[in-house]
């Protein structure tokens, strides 16, 4: 019974470390942060998509640029595809041109073609620089830049006159 056990054993020990030789080894293919080389894009401008791809090296890497309003609260339909090509050691980079005046921003998402598959890098949201139209200095949150009190004012008041009242009714009963 002891032998019996002792060769299953050696068996099992075996089978698994032929199986472990049998894979090949391959290094794990990923995907950087994402660069954008302009500080302050503005729609209907050209862009510069950067991005390291450590590992295997891909037979082709993408960019998927989609532009979005954040007035209308859509995306637009002509989300681009555009391959990147290879500048060097493990960079990737290519020009893209925006392509809609009214978009507020972008998103950028990085797709890398290897042998086991296809991987992604996280998606990447930046935010477009548009000059004021109407002459307006106004600031970026929607404010002319004048600091004025708003509803919350007149909420925190009414809070603590109820306040008030809660708490001298039941000292005075």
């Amino acid at each position: 019974m002891k032998k019996q056990r002792r060769k299953f054993i050696l068996m099992v020990v075996i089978m698994i470390g032929l199986l472990l030789t049998s894979f090949q080894a391959t290094a794990e293919t990923t995907i950087g942060e994402i660069t954008i080389l302009q500080t302050n894009p503005q729609p209907g401008s050209t862009i510069t998509i950067s991005v390291n791809v450590s590992g295997e090296t891909p037979s082709q890497v993408n960019v998927f640029v989609e532009e979005c309003s954040n007035k209308t609260g859509i995306c637009f339909s002509d989300t681009q595809n555009v391959t990147m090509p290879n500048i060097g050691s493990d960079t990737y980079q290519v020009n893209v041109r925006l392509r809609h005046e009214e978009a507020t921003n972008f998103t950028c998402r990085v797709f890398a073609t290897t042998s086991s598959g296809i991987i992604h890098s996280a998606i990447k949201t930046v935010l477009m620089y548009k000059e004021p139209t109407d002459g307006n200095q106004s600031d970026h949150n929607g404010t002319d830049g004048k600091k004025t009190p708003g509803f919350e004012m007149i909420l925190f008041s009414i809070a603590v006159g109820l306040s008030l009242i809660i708490v001298l009714r039941k000292r005075f009963r």
